[in-house]
């Protein structure tokens, strides 16, 4: 799932290439800049609106 410009979830298929470790290595469905939800994906669907907050890849959640 990603957040869109209006900051309402859209469901978005992926292709994944990979992983190291734990970071997934993602070759489709994504373009640079897009927001990924990676935490509280169960309680989203399509078309709800979040307030997003953001985290690098090194944050712990």
């Amino acid at each position: 799932m990603v957040v869109n410009s209006q900051n309402k979830v859209e469901a978005r298929k992926i292709t994944l290439a990979g992983t190291i470790g734990n970071k997934w290595r993602i070759s489709g469905g994504l373009s640079a800049g897009e927001r990924v939800i990676v935490s509280g994906i169960q309680r989203v669907q399509p078309g709800t609106q979040v307030t997003p907050q953001e985290m690098s890849a090194d944050d712990k959640s």
